[in-house]
């Protein structure tokens, strides 16, 4: 979540404000990887593959 602010302009505010009526009750599962659709959007060619 860090980098939303830079998404709202740099607005600290807006941004919590938001993230906390987005995320009121909401769960937070931190996943390790490449998610599966970035992986089928890779697959099929759409996305180009990072080098690590």
């Amino acid at each position: 979540f860090a980098q939303w602010d830079e998404t709202f302009g740099g607005n600290t505010t807006l941004t919590a404000a938001m993230l906390d009526r987005i995320l009121h009750h909401a769960h937070i599962i931190q996943i390790k990887g490449d998610s599966y659709r970035l992986k089928q959007q890779r697959k099929a060619g759409h996305v180009p593959t990072s080098k690590k």
